[in-house]
């Protein structure tokens, strides 16, 4: 048996020829999925906080934000079952504070507060090194290389 290095996903063998092909496209697609979730929880929280910098929101208003904000990208989208946990976890970590709205009384408000704020900071200008370093590496690629 190989294995995946990213993932850990199996490949079999066909012991004449090495690995099927539908095997190796199988590996390619799960390692693919596994990767974009990785990265899109790392993105999601940096979304999330960004959108707490300007206001306070509760849950559903912070989700309106982001579709609005992010045109409605699929790849953006926060649910409901990622939002709240997430929105938890900052509270628990002293990122965020939370209040009922005064309006009725009943939703709960989100503010990002001081330490919240430098999190974000850091974490932004983090993800921005990161992306402009990985893009000009990846930019600089011949496309013919990748036929």
């Amino acid at each position: 048996m190989s294995h995946n290095i990213l993932y850990g996903n199996t490949l079999s063998r066909n012991t004449k020829r090495g690995p099927l092909m539908a095997d190796i496209e199988l590996i390619i697609q799960q390692t693919i999925e596994n990767w974009e979730n990785e990265v899109r929880r790392g993105v999601i929280v940096l979304i999330v906080l960004a959108s707490l910098v300007d206001e306070d929101l509760h849950g559903m208003a912070l989700i309106d934000k982001i579709t609005q904000k992010t045109g409605k990208a699929k790849i953006l989208r926060v649910p409901l079952g990622t939002i709240y946990p997430l929105l938890r976890r900052f509270n628990e970590n002293g990122m965020i504070e939370t209040y009922k709205n005064p309006d009725d009384g009943r939703k709960t408000m989100y503010r990002l507060n001081k330490y919240g704020k430098i999190f974000f900071k850091n974490a932004r200008d983090l993800w921005l090194r990161y992306s402009a370093a990985t893009n000009a590496f990846i930019d600089s690629i011949d496309e013919e290389k990748l036929r």
